[in-house]
């Protein structure tokens, strides 16, 4: 049975958020085994090939019901260069992906035939363009698979290679047997103690700038004593389970990290921050792992950004007071209990009576304006000027950049801040490169050239 992704214990908590889609909760053995046949496989290529050269369909990665290869991918072997043969009974395992989120969900997912009592236990799995990233290798290590080794170049004839299918289809279904395969592996880990944590902040500040939302930062000095933040990317793949399963929410703007949770022995509440739409994955995961999501529709889109800055995060803006007041009415409700904090969730009434005892000079009042204006030059500029005061850097820092990356034409006094903010930060290359910005804007800057000849 198909049904919409949105049934299930999650809840959207906004009328704009729309669903992409819908997905299947496939019940737990539903999932089959092609009988093993001949299969010729490539190390760089995501899929196998028939002996007829044609490509295996039941061996590709897939998203949704969509059936066209992408165009970098070939549809057959033309002049394949057969380097060994394999005779010996072996499983395909597919194609293993460097992102991590994808790793989770769709680089493990045809493993379900060799955990302990399954069928094809103990076979050679096969596997192609095999990550190098720790948290696959940490991962490989836990479950404990045999992987047949792959030339460099050249196809190697498997005689008897069993497909199973994948247990999460992106888009289309998702099973039980995920979840099996990632507690096989958690098992095996070490998984090493960690302070429990009320609410769990996922950051996607200290990814590449293209990845982070404007304002993610701000909303993060906000919540600063609400929340344990952790910045995923930097933390090993048992640290990133520790911290979750030590948790009783995790909450962040929506992304890979959340994937995590299919390894967390013990689960925690979930709330996502998303723009418009939500996909498919995280709704189903939360309908398998029954965390009781909250997705809330807490980004909007910065269209002169987006131009710019192509179709990631990067192009988003965090909807703050949209954010606070929805943390506040599900997780976190001493957000709307501080009178101080009332100016994030209602910063039009800042000067009203919730904004009495707030002073005109105070940070609350400079973040309040910057979130009823959040284009204005003036208020960031401002409010940039006074974290650097305080050497609240990597604040000021995001201030800079913002004006920055709005303005059309480059803006001198937005890029001298960035590029002193980068230097308190230890980032000298890119305070480098912001001076060699302002130069390229006014040459005659005093600022920049003194930095970059002691540079």
């Amino acid at each position: 049975m198909r049904h919409p992704i949105s049934s299930g214990g999650c809840t959207i908590l906004s009328q704009t958020l729309e669903i992409y889609g819908q997905t299947e909760l496939r019940p737990r053995g539903s999932l089959k085994t092609a009988a093993p046949r001949e299969l010729w496989v490539e190390r760089s290529l995501p899929a196998a090939f028939e002996p007829s050269g044609l490509i295996a369909a039941d061996t590709r990665r897939l998203w949704g019901e969509q059936d066209r290869l992408p165009d970098s991918i070939p549809d057959r072997l033309s002049d394949p260069d057969v380097v060994a043969v394999h005779k010996d009974e072996t499983v395909w395992g597919g194609c293993v992906l460097g992102h991590y989120g994808h790793f989770l969900t769709e680089s493990v997912s045809r493993l379900w035939p060799l955990l302990p009592e399954a069928e094809l236990k103990g076979l050679p799995v096969v596997c192609t363009m095999q990550s190098k990233f720790p948290f696959a290798r940490e991962w490989a290590q836990a479950f404990g698979i045999d992987v047949a080794e792959l030339p460099e170049r050249g196809v190697v004839r498997f005689m008897k290679m069993f497909v199973p299918d994948p247990a999460w289809r992106l888009n289309v279904w998702i099973s039980p047997e995920i979840r099996d395969i990632h507690m096989h592996a958690r098992q095996n880990l070490s998984v090493p103690p960690c302070d429990e944590a009320g609410v769990l902040w996922l950051s996607r500040s200290g990814l590449d700038r293209n990845s982070c939302a404007y304002d993610e930062v701000l909303l993060e000095w906000i919540l600063r004593d609400h929340v344990t933040l952790i910045h995923p990317e930097q933390m090993t793949l048992v640290e990133q389970i520790a911290a979750v399963e030590a948790s009783e929410v995790v909450a962040g703007i929506v992304g890979s990290a959340f994937h995590t949770l299919l390894m967390a022995a013990k689960l925690p509440t979930c709330v996502l921050l998303c723009p418009g739409g939500v996909q498919p994955a995280f709704l189903a995961q939360d309908l398998l792992l029954r965390t009781n999501g909250a997705f809330i529709h807490a980004l909007s889109i910065a269209e002169m950004l987006r131009r710019r800055r192509g179709q990631s995060l990067g192009g988003y803006r965090v909807m703050i007071p949209e954010t606070v007041r929805a943390l506040g009415e599900t997780v976190l409700p001493a957000l709307l209990e501080d009178e101080r904090l009332l100016c994030f969730a209602y910063p039009e009434r800042f000067t009203s009576t919730i904004g009495e005892a707030v002073a005109n000079d105070s940070l609350e009042r400079m973040v309040a304006r910057v979130l009823l204006d959040p284009y204005s030059f003036e208020a960031r500029l401002k409010l940039a000027a006074a974290f650097e005061c305080r050497e609240l850097f990597s604040c000021a820092l995001e201030q800079f950049l913002t004006v920055a990356e709005l303005s059309d034409n480059g803006h001198v006094p937005s890029l001298l801040g960035a590029s002193r903010m980068f230097d308190c930060l230890n980032q000298r290359s890119e305070a480098s490169s912001m001076a060699r910005q302002v130069l390229a804007l006014d040459p005659s800057c005093r600022d920049a050239l003194a930095y970059l000849a002691n540079a």
